[in-house]
């Protein structure tokens, strides 16, 4: 994905590592993962879709590879404080598994000459090819076939890439972590190692109490190492080391290990029980399957945590009783008059139950989480940690990575993400599929407007509205404007006899396969776009398929007046950010900020009267203007913060002799929280509004 918009990573200290494969299956990796009775593929493994030609020596040639420096960056010797710097980057390994049969194709070895192997690995019945390939490319390491790779050969591998030139002088180091066997702890205990490991093991062990099973030791273990490390920076900006440094230091780590927060990435695999049948498959080819389909996913956890300087973890498959919740949820609120109260209780059952299978080592870290990146089917983001009454969802930006079909799910994770810089030039084009007499149109179209009203307040931003009657239409309009930022207004359709989630453009579904490339980041205003309880077949996943970095879909099927209010408020708090007034960097961080905040719009908007209430008189003087710009300031707790802001509501309304008529509201009909029932998908933090330091590189290379 390349654009004038598309921060590129020219990084003289990339390093790329590929590794060839035998490819059995024919054609191109499936899009979807049919659920249908007999159409599962054979070519995958089962539930979770994983391609047969990547299980055995190329997966563990995967997990070998992330024990390899990320960057020739990881080579050199630092100060706690650059290492502490380089923890705020994002680096993960890049790893290009390749058919051998593929390497004829034009496309491959042009990309292949480009990036110049460091290292190729291969099954040890293709040495002519890899030595073919290893010569065209100029591959840096000589290639390694599967069956040499090990701990001894791992640190012959380091030897030598830290021996290649490097652009500055500065002095080399041989550090490579600790060989980490696939574990529960391997998540925690690899991404640690490559974060702190100059700073602290010096070539060397984990300590010996820290076992496969052990993560509660290992996760202590890293944050130790991680609260040392900014103690460190802290007292070494106070001044040179003195007799009392020990004493200090320990006190320093006191002081810091408070406030410090982590990014943290969770495995999490499971499938739906309606989507759970006979497999047609015996009991030894399911157990390779779970095995290799586990390793899987603890790569690319390791991979993403390893990139993100962030902590991993596994955790069981999620439980039938999870999805069965879910489906009542999905179910209730697709109904023809879904009950708030009714919602409520399902949604705290539903909280009480995913927290659970989290398990209380999981929950120690999320409470110190600063952002949470999930490889699940499941939306963990409505998980209710013990003490909070708000899901997960509402205390820290959550994105999913959905992990069927698996080999998608690999294939995603293990290249660079480029970054998407939208705080220059941005372009957003929102496509309206609701035909002129639908009577849900007007309340749409009002809110696009205002949309684009606000987006192009800014210089040089560009924001179109189109009308859109087929997929050819759409396609054309996104080829034209070179967009970043694609809104699509539409119905959705849930296909439960095909367990199909769908747009409608037009009067056809479509699935998104035939809407051609996506721009980075896909915003969908429309019903249902991402059910999880029944391992539906998505239009938002397909979306991620078809090039976009990031998709906002719905769990359930959504009000339009309340859809247009949030994605009003959404571009707001975007453009706010991109003008320097918000403190957000990344769309995660935005999309957090505007439905953790959106409690207040779904409590007025529980009934007319109340909604009356909230804004009558002027701006000034309106309950709700009393709410957001004096009451709710540091009163408002995240974990609680839809009990926070009916409490604060109540005490507006008692003063203004509303009170009886609101908390009568609240217990026996309450409103629904809409905006918890939106999903992010796929990777938005690598859509970028705002960055000091990328407006410093593009003005550099401005002409």
């Amino acid at each position: 994905m390349t654009s004038e918009h598309t921060v590129q990573d020219v990084d003289p200290y990339r390093l790329t590592y590929v590794l060839l494969f035998r490819q059995k299956q024919t054609g191109p990796v499936p899009r979807v993962v049919f659920t249908q009775k007999g159409e599962y593929p054979s070519g995958q493994t089962w539930p979770h879709g994983l391609d047969r030609d990547l299980t055995g020596g190329p997966l563990e040639a995967i997990w070998y590879c992330l024990h390899l420096p990320r960057t020739l960056f990881d080579t050199i010797d630092i100060s706690p404080k650059e290492c502490l710097h380089a923890a705020t980057l994002d680096a993960p390994h890049e790893i290009f598994p390749f058919p051998i049969e593929a390497l004829g194709d034009d496309a491959v070895a042009s990309f292949l000459l480009s990036v110049r192997p460091a290292l190729i690995l291969y099954p040890d019945d293709a040495a002519s090819e890899a030595e073919a390939l290893a010569k065209k490319t100029k591959s840096v390491l000589p290639p390694t076939p599967f069956s040499q790779l090990s701990p001894s050969m791992l640190r012959q591998h380091w030897e030598s890439i830290a021996a290649m030139p490097i652009p500055v002088q500065r002095d080399r180091t041989l550090r490579p972590p600790p060989w980490t066997p696939p574990s529960a702890v391997a998540p925690l205990l690899l991404p640690t190692a490559h974060y702190t490991q100059r700073a602290f093991l010096d070539d060397g062990q984990y300590p010996d109490n820290i076992g496969p099973q052990s993560v509660d030791t290992a996760f202590q273990f890293s944050a130790f190492l991680r609260e040392r490390l900014e103690a460190l920076v802290l007292l070494l900006s106070r001044g040179p080391p003195d007799d009392e440094f020990k004493k200090t230091l320990e006190e320093a780590q006191a002081e810091v290990k408070e406030g410090l927060q982590w990014p943290v990435v969770i495995g999490m695999s499971g499938v739906s029980p309606s989507y759970k049948r006979a497999s047609g498959r015996g009991a030894s080819e399911l157990a390779s399957d779970a095995r290799w389909e586990a390793l899987a996913v603890q790569s690319v956890v390791t991979h993403r945590a390893s990139a993100a300087n962030a902590l991993g973890v596994l955790r069981p498959e999620v439980d039938d009783d999870s999805f069965r919740i879910l489906c009542q949820l999905e179910e209730h609120c697709a109904g023809d008059r879904p009950q708030p109260l009714v919602i409520w209780k399902i949604l705290t059952r539903l909280g009480k139950s995913i927290t659970r299978a989290l398990g209380h080592e999981t929950v120690r870290l999320l409470r110190r989480a600063s952002s949470i990146s999930a490889f699940t089917n499941f939306p963990i983001g409505l998980a209710i940690l013990p003490g909070h009454t708000a899901p997960l969802s509402c205390s820290v930006p959550v994105s999913l990575l959905p992990v069927q079909p698996l080999t998608r799910c690999l294939q995603h994770e293990l290249v660079r993400w480029p970054i998407i810089y939208l705080r220059k030039n941005l372009r957003v084009l929102i496509a309206e599929c609701l035909s002129h007499s639908d009577p849900i149109r007007p309340h749409a179209m009002f809110g696009w407007k205002r949309i684009q009203e606000i987006v192009q307040q800014q210089p040089d931003a560009v924001c179109d509205i189109v009308e859109v009657s087929t997929p050819e239409q759409l396609r054309n309009s996104l080829s034209a404007g070179n967009y970043q930022v694609l809104l699509l207004s539409a119905h959705g359709r849930y296909l439960k006899e095909h367990n199909l989630a769908t747009l409608v453009i037009g009067d056809k579904p479509a699935l998104g396969v035939e809407l051609g490339p996506m721009p980075p980041l896909v915003i969908l205003s429309a019903c249902h776009t991402a059910p999880r309880a029944r391992g539906a077949v998505t239009v938002a996943d397909l979306l991620l398929a078809n090039g976009a970095v990031s998709v906002l879909g719905t769990l359930v099927p959504i009000d339009v007046r309340r859809d247009t209010t949030l994605m009003m408020r959404l571009f707001t708090y975007v453009m706010e950010t991109i003008q320097g007034r918000e403190a957000n960097r990344s769309f995660d961080q935005v999309w957090h900020r505007v439905a953790a905040t959106n409690a207040v719009a779904e409590v007025i908007t529980a009934t007319p009267k109340l909604s009356q209430w909230a804004t009558e008189g002027t701006f000034e003087e309106s309950a709700l203007t009393e709410f957001m710009m004096r009451r709710s300031k540091g009163r408002l707790r995240r974990g609680h913060i839809y009990e926070d802001t009916e409490a604060l509501l109540v005490e507006i309304a008692n003063e203004r002799g509303f009170g009886e008529h609101l908390r009568a509201t609240l217990r026996s009909q309450r409103y629904i929280p809409e905006s918890l029932l939106y999903v992010l998908l796929g990777r938005p933090d690598r859509i970028v509004l705002a960055d000091p330091s990328i407006d410093a590189l593009m003005e550099e290379s401005s002409p």
